[in-house]
């Protein structure tokens, strides 16, 4: 009777086991798969996030270069409304000895050395030795400080104020040269000596 209780209990307690050994098996089967599923979900966020901020970044680029575009369209379009006029042009360059050149047939050479274009209103041009400067409006103005040889090169300043304000910083230079030449040739001064004293007793006449 006992042997029989010991078997049955016995029995019980091993199938008990073998039930909790499936049961442990079961647990790791599905805190594995439970890993998986979150590793993916990990990588999916964190996909998405990276796009998310790529996005955001070219969405501030592309603002930027719009913000850009916009600003330079327009200030154009203030520079083709806005320019210097000729009584400025005339009373600033005069200032540094320049004139508007009035005789036909010299203007008309002048003219023909410089590269024009259909588009070149309110363009300013410069000679290569300083010494001429064209602006277009409704017709060239050219000014010059020569009485010399026609330019033989010519580069453009900008339009309109950008021109003016460009014209100005390279017609500084011929100053600025010129300023330096004269130092290098003046002759030098001689410093005075040391004094030498005179006896009150000599004659001086």
């Amino acid at each position: 009777m006992d042997s029989t209780a010991d078997t049955r209990i016995f029995s019980h307690f091993h199938a008990l086991s073998k039930r909790i050994r499936s049961l442990s098996k079961s647990d790791c089967k599905l805190s594995k798969r439970h890993s998986q599923i979150l590793i993916r979900v990990t990588r999916i966020v964190r996909s998405r996030v990276v796009i998310g901020l790529f996005l955001c970044a070219g969405g501030l680029i592309a603002g930027a270069l719009a913000h850009e575009s916009a600003k330079q369209e327009a200030l154009e379009a203030w520079h083709s409304e806005h320019f210097p006029s000729m009584a400025t042009w005339t009373a600033t360059l005069g200032n540094q000895g320049f004139i508007p050149l009035k005789e036909a047939v010299r203007l008309h050479q002048a003219l023909r050395t410089l590269p024009l274009t259909m588009d070149a209103v309110h363009t300013v041009w410069i000679s290569e030795d300083l010494n001429w400067v064209t602006v277009f409006e409704e017709e060239p103005f050219v000014f010059t400080r020569t009485t010399g040889a026609l330019p033989s090169h010519w580069s453009p300043s900008g339009v309109a104020w950008v021109g003016f304000d460009q014209a100005q910083q390279e017609l500084s230079k011929k100053k600025t040269v010129k300023t330096v030449q004269l130092a290098k040739s003046a002759p030098g001064i001689r410093k005075p000596g040391p004094k030498i004293a005179l006896d009150p007793r000599a004659l001086r006449f």
